[in-house]
Formats: C-alpha cells, sequence, structure tokens
C-alpha cells in the first residue's frame, strides 16, 4: 500500500526534474539576405492585402459576401504564417502589427 502512496510524489518529483534540464536550443536557420528581403516583402504584403480584407468584413452588411471574406482572410493567413515562421526560424522576426492609434 505504502509503494501506491508514494507513486504520485515519485512522479511529480520526475516531472520537475524534467522540467529544469536544459534542452540544446535549436540552430538558426541560415538564410540569404536577398531572401530575407524577399519573405519579408512577401510577408508586410499578405498583412497589408489582410488589413484590406478586415476593413471590408466591417463595412460589409451581406453576411454571404463576409463569409467568403473571411475565407480569404484565412487563406491569406495560411500563406503569410510560414513566411513568417521562417524569418523567425532565421533570427529575422517582423515587426509587430500593433500600432498606436494615430491622432493623439
Amino acid at each position: 500500500m505504502k509503494p501506491l502512496v508514494l507513486l504520485p510524489a515519485l512522479l511529480l518529483c520526475g516531472c520537475a526534474w524534467l522540467e529544469s534540464v536544459d534542452l540544446p536550443a535549436r540552430p538558426r536557420l541560415a538564410l540569404p539576405e536577398a531572401e530575407v528581403q524577399q519573405i519579408t516583402q512577401q510577408a508586410l504584403a499578405l498583412r497589408a492585402r489582410a488589413e484590406q480584407v478586415r476593413v471590408a468584413i466591417a463595412a460589409e452588411a451581406d453576411r454571404h459576401v463576409r463569409m467568403q471574406q473571411y475565407r480569404e482572410l484565412r487563406d491569406l493567413d495560411d500563406e503569410r504564417l510560414p513566411l513568417e515562421r521562417r524569418l523567425e526560424d532565421a533570427g529575422r522576426p517582423l515587426p509587430s502589427a500593433v500600432t498606436a492609434p494615430s491622432g493623439t
């Protein structure tokens, strides 16, 4: 009976030990500067197009049209996210899309 009582304590200790083990850092993806610039421009263009679609969604009254626009937005994000991941893996993430409101 005592082993069954001690089992959860041993499992918790093992989990705590596993969290303290440092994993080696992943090596950065080596990308040529020209490719980084190209991927950056593509990702920024997709972000800009997605923002245009968001504005159109907000102004659209017909829900069927909005659903088509949401699909387009999803497709744009599906295309943009792998590009941004490649840049992050290369240590060159895009700046945050969050901006302060203008006119203040």
